[in-house]
């Protein structure tokens, strides 16, 4: 039971990042791109802080943040192209699913390499920023990151089915003329979706960092983004 829950959290991570747009009306087929730049500015973040300070308790809110930031970031590129320019997002996101390997082969080959490593790997964090398993799980890396992912996504659906908010994305996606009618923005609205979907995406890098493996290893990723598509679906 605890290894289904470790397995599940990227795909319910990812699985919300698609859903998210898709509620309103868009595809995001780059969430391995934007979780692929999470993770890499995850580890950055956390290299970065290992000069700095020995806190965990600072270290951790920073490296998720900046997961966070980096998939929003990642995936304002493809929104701001769909809203201003009419480009359809399933090709920019997959187009950029490949920048996004690219740029991360070449960070973690280049930048910040693991030399006495064998492997195609990043540097380490500092071990005791990681989320530590529960004993109880016996050696199942099962930790308070996977229930916080299950708590967000009951907070997703709750949004969805009981506030304004959510009513304004469903009612983005299917009839932008209503949206517009009573004062919202039907572009607004879906560049803040597509930009949501990319930060909870980014999410994944944070707990392949913090609870798998500590570094940026090349593959890290059993093509979660696009897992995604079938659990969001």
């Amino acid at each position: 039971i605890a290894m289904t829950l470790v397995y599940a959290t990227p795909l319910v991570l990812t699985g919300l990042a698609v859903a998210i747009p898709f509620r309103v009306g868009l595809f995001n087929i780059g969430a391995e791109g934007q979780l692929q730049m999470g993770a890499l500015a995850a580890v950055w973040t956390g290299i970065l802080l290992s000069g700095v300070t020995e806190s965990a308790w600072i270290a951790r809110p920073l490296i998720i943040l900046a997961a966070l930031v980096a998939g929003a970031l990642y995936a304002f590129i493809p929104a701001v192209l769909k809203v201003r320019r009419g480009s359809h997002e399933v090709i920019t996101t997959i187009l950029l699913n490949f920048v996004a390997y690219g740029l991360t082969s070449f960070a973690v080959l280049y930048q910040i390499p693991n030399v006495e490593s064998q492997n195609p790997e990043s540097l380490s964090i500092p071990a005791h920023w990681m989320f530590v398993p529960w004993t109880w799980t016996d050696q199942a890396p099962l930790t308070w990151f996977s229930v916080a992912v299950l708590v967000f996504a009951g907070i997703v659906t709750w949004v969805f089915a009981r506030t304004w908010l959510g009513l304004a994305i469903q009612a983005g996606g299917e009839n932008p003329a209503a949206l517009e009618s009573v004062g919202l923005s039907s572009a607004r609205v879906q560049l803040g979706s597509f930009v949501a979907g990319g930060a909870v995406s980014g999410l994944v890098g944070a707990f392949a960092i913090l609870v798998l493996s500590g570094c940026f290893k090349l593959g890290f990723s059993a093509d979660y983004g696009f897992a995604g598509i079938a659990v969001a679906l």
